[in-house]
């Protein structure tokens, strides 16, 4: 079975490490088990937004569309590739990361703004 495994190397932003880790405590899976299913969901969730399908989440209280965008460029893969990103002041990201959090009635943290790089050197969680 060894034969069959890809090993690979990512880089987690704090939010996504802690939902990793709460994700996994929650269903009682290895890490990479989790992963493993979260990489399968989101390609048939992308193949269903590709071919028109929409994504809803019904709360008792609320439902919400999720966007998903499909076609967007990969996050970095390397070192160079992550230090190459465009770096955000950390007011814009802040007030990025809060008006999509609202506008998806979820809270800031559970927000990862893709594309745009994160803030460096400073805390921003």
């Amino acid at each position: 079975m060894a034969d069959n495994l890809t090993r690979l190397t990512v880089y987690l932003t704090p939010a996504t490490n802690t939902a990793l880790t709460h994700a996994a405590h929650t269903t009682l899976d290895s890490q990479t088990d989790t992963l493993n299913r979260a990489v399968q969901l989101y390609d048939q969730l992308a193949t269903a937004v590709d071919e028109g399908a929409r994504i809803v989440i019904h709360w008792p209280d609320r439902t919400v569309d999720v966007p998903l965008a499909t076609g967007v460029p990969p996050y970095p893969s390397t070192d160079a590739e992550f230090a190459a990103l465009p770096v955000l002041d950390l007011a814009a990201f802040r007030a990025e990361r809060a008006r999509v959090a609202a506008e998806f009635g979820v809270r800031p943290d559970q927000v990862t703004l893709r594309g745009c790089g994160e803030p460096r050197g400073e805390e921003w969680a």
